[in-house]
């Protein structure tokens, strides 16, 4: 009983960690679960999923169904990673928007990929051409997934209608931050190129009304935000959105790439949020959307779909290829260093889904450090301090598996946590 509670409690520490990860905009938690060790067995949780665990729960064998699936796994995960943003979102916003912060921040996530490529190129036992094409591929990958000139929280669809819409300075948090705001007009406070996948959320969340005019850069005419909306002719089942779910959980699972910035760039992440808080705050006054429910539905079967297909091809890449697999797999943790890279040059914008907290601090382009700067002597140190941190999580779990090991030459496998 006292293992099962230790497990369950390394397990919940495991998922605070995955779930800050996934805070950090473009930072994915499938990264920090192949760094702490239990990326292979999430897989493993995910997979037990299948058709025949759920041809037993439809069938009402719920305690045979409990036994085929690895629930209390994802259980202590999941509410590791609920429990991460509820505690952690403040305080990583906090230093996100901070230019000094936010350098420090990411320097350490730098130093723990930068360790945790190390260790992982150590799990490789042989090195071959096809080993190195595969690193290659998944770094070549990561890398154009991971980059865009803005921060992932502001990508824009380019091919999405945009409109400019009203928003009064006076309700505006941080007003002097508006001077370095580039995308809302003062003279006019309007926000500027907001794309319309992103107006259901502003709806939702009651910074416009339907009656709210919008300002289209296509007609170049004013319209009413009601008429853009067709909540209402919303399918039972919406397989773009289907689909949508699979890309993002599938990215979400892959070390080094972000689910929900592929989200944005499908221009879905404002339709998304905006359908759940539509169907939360219904909940709240005591009514059903079944719009946004159906959209909401349609995610969700999209993220089983998905981790349960994506889980079986990688666990069988696995064991069939091990070798190319890693290598792909710390392919991807190079390549999406970009992402990390803590130099940027930098301004604020207002986010359409956030706009009560004010403008937002964000990354236009990668710059060179001043190497002589204090800035850039702490930075170093907080990479030393990522970088060590895995080291040593790589000695614990070496002299764990070590004590543990069996008289026959084999060795208890246990997560490094």
């Amino acid at each position: 009983m006292r293992e099962k509670v230790l497990r369950f409690v390394k397990l919940f520490g495991a998922g605070l960690l995955v779930g800050a990860a996934d805070i950090v905009p473009g930072i994915s938690g499938g990264t920090v679960a192949f760094i702490i060790g239990i990326y292979e067995e999430l897989l493993q949780a995910l997979a037990s999923f299948n058709a025949k665990a759920f041809s037993l729960l439809f069938s009402f064998q719920l305690k045979a169904f409990f036994k085929a699936v690895r629930w209390q796994f994802l259980l202590a995960v999941i509410l590791g990673v609920s429990s991460s943003f509820v505690i952690l979102a403040s305080c990583f916003t906090y230093l996100l928007n901070h230019e000094l912060y936010r350098t420090y921040l990411y320097a350490t996530f730098m130093g723990l990929v930068i360790g945790s490529t190390i260790f992982c190129v150590k799990q490789l036992s042989k090195y071959t051409y096809t080993v190195l094409v595969s690193f290659i591929l998944g770094a070549g990958v990561a890398f154009f997934l991971s980059g865009s000139t803005l921060s992932s929280s502001f990508a824009i669809k380019k091919s999405e209608p945009l409109f400019d819409v009203p928003y009064e300075k006076a309700l505006l948090k941080e007003e002097i931050r508006l001077e370095r705001t580039q995308n809302y007009d003062q003279r006019r406070q309007r926000l500027i190129a907001v794309p319309q996948s992103a107006l259901s959320g502003m709806l939702a969340k009651k910074y416009l009304t339907k009656e709210s005019l919008v300002f289209s850069h296509d007609t170049e005419q004013e319209i009413a935000v009601g008429e853009l909306l067709y909540h209402a002719d919303t399918p039972m089942l919406d397989l773009w959105i289907v689909a949508c779910g699979m890309i993002a959980i599938s990215a979400m699972l892959l070390p080094g790439i972000s689910g929900s910035y592929l989200l944005t760039i499908l221009g879905m992440y404002g339709y998304i949020l905006g359908a759940l808080v539509d169907l939360v705050s219904g909940l709240k006054l005591g009514l059903f959307d079944s719009a946004a429910f159906r959209i909401i539905g349609s995610m969700l079967l999209g993220i089983v779909i998905g981790a349960s297909l994506f889980s079986h091809v990688v666990r069988y890449l696995l064991r069939t290829y091990r070798n190319c697999t890693l290598a792909a797999l710390i392919g991807f943790m190079v390549g999406a260093l970009r992402a990390v890279w803590p130099f940027w040059s930098y301004s604020y914008m207002l986010e359409p889904l956030r706009l009560s907290d004010g403008p937002h601090l964000v990354a236009i382009e990668p710059i060179a450090p001043q190497i002589f700067s204090m800035e850039f002597g702490i930075a170093c140190l907080f990479v030393t301090l990522g970088f060590l941190s895995v080291m040593l999580v790589e000695a614990y779990a070496t002299t764990r598996v070590s004590v543990n090991r069996k008289p026959c030459g084999g060795t208890a496998h246990e997560p490094v946590l």
